[in-house]
């Protein structure tokens, strides 16, 4: 008889165990289950009250990295919560609607967290947990939980799912929040999102000398068997692409030609001209005297008046501050800054929009200690924009 029990209880455990790992979670996590409003939240870490899950670099295209930052009320700070009908709830960004989600298909402790377009895997459902005093533990349907990494609280810090503990690095607050109209009007095409691409790789792309190379200004050098990022600074050959660049690389070792006038390489208006014709194949390439919107290839982005100037100082001067920064506000990823007086100026892609500043993408000279010529996701305040004397404009035709 104690045979045909025992039996009977490893059947019955087996079922129960079963049941567990189809509904997503292992049997020893299935714990109680919170039910939370459909809103629109930002996540509070409960290793520091300033701080907050966010999209990396206000990141709105797939793959994007989920990390922790300073709170700054920027939309890729706020996320939607909202409740699938089965007991989870999918986390989609307010910025760009992309769905939080774990890498890869295991879901085991370490795996990273991202955004990606949402298609309801388990890997995108989410479950919350009390974990006392207004804290919640996030869980995956995969089982892990969403944690800071290593339980640090500085900026930056990843974010990705991690076995049950109960520690703060896996404590987060729900804090509701609202979105303006005018943001969440503002979606950012898929155009945009691939000009900014774009500009982005070429800024990133990683390659080192075969033989060392005379900055295109002969002040500096591209030293041999030093690796760098993002395509070269040169003035002389400005129809340099991406796939111009990769075609000279050899693995990572650039191959192609290398005296200072015949290098590949591009500047601050030719990179954005590049990135521009991956939208518009017929777009030129531009320097920033004709950016202007004065000169047709380029018009005004908000309602500030040019004054049919190529002087970005006396177009601010005259427009004043608060018609800049109204201008400023209506930026978007796949715009530009640019600031000239005649034919003397430089110019910046806007990559990602916050309350109050912008980040950009740009190519300027050759900074040797950082190994690039490039800023990549550089934040930039309205009044950095207007005391730099930077007008807001964008390719004419999308």
């Amino acid at each position: 008889m104690k045979r045909i029990l025992r039996q009977i209880a490893a059947i019955m455990l087996t079922a129960v165990l079963t049941a567990a790992v189809f509904a997503g979670v292992p049997a020893q996590k299935a714990e109680a289950a919170a039910s939370v409003s459909n809103g629109c939240y930002t996540f509070v870490t409960a290793l520091a009250s300033n701080k907050v899950m966010d999209c990396k670099s206000g990141g709105v295209v797939n793959k994007t990295n989920i990390q922790l930052y300073k709170s700054n009320d920027g939309l890729a700070q706020k996320f939607n919560v909202t409740s699938t009908g089965d007991g989870w709830y999918k986390i989609l960004s307010a910025k760009s609607g992309l769905s939080i989600e774990v890498a890869g298909t295991s879901g085991a402790s370490g795996s990273n967290v991202r955004l990606y377009k949402y298609t309801g895997n388990n890997g995108q459902k989410w479950r919350f947990i009390s974990a006392g005093n207004g804290y919640y533990y996030v869980q995956n349907k995969r089982g892990n939980y969403l944690a800071v990494k290593d339980g640090k609280s500085a900026s930056g810090t990843n974010i990705r799912v991690h076995s049950k503990n109960t520690t703060n690095a896996l404590k987060w607050k729900l804090k509701a929040v609202s979105v303006s109209k005018q943001t969440t009007s503002r979606s950012v095409s898929s155009k945009r999102v691939s000009a900014v691409n774009y500009m982005r790789r070429m800024g990133t792309i990683k390659w080192t000398p075969k033989t060392t190379i005379t900055y295109w200004r002969g002040v500096y050098k591209w030293y041999k068997g030093t690796t760098y990022s993002g395509i070269p600074y040169s003035q002389w050959t400005r129809n340099t692409t991406l796939g111009k660049f990769e075609y000279y690389l050899s693995g990572r070792t650039y191959v192609g030609p290398a005296s200072q006038r015949k290098y590949l390489g591009s500047d601050c208006s030719s990179a954005c001209s590049m990135a521009y014709r991956k939208v518009r194949s017929s777009f030129p390439i531009l320097t920033t005297y004709y950016m202007f919107p004065v000169k047709g290839y380029c018009k005004a982005v908000g309602s500030y008046k040019h004054y049919s100037l190529t002087n970005s100082v006396k177009i601010c001067s005259r427009n004043g501050r608060n018609t800049m920064y109204a201008a400023y506000k209506k930026l978007q990823p796949g715009d530009l800054v640019l600031y000239g007086v005649g034919t003397t100026g430089h110019v910046r892609m806007v990559s990602a929009v916050g309350n109050g500043y912008v980040k950009c993408i740009e190519q300027s000279g050759l900074v040797p200690s950082n190994k690039t010529s490039w800023k990549v996701d550089k934040t930039y305040t309205y009044s950095q924009l207007y005391s730099s004397n930077y007008i807001p404009v964008t390719m004419k035709n999308w």
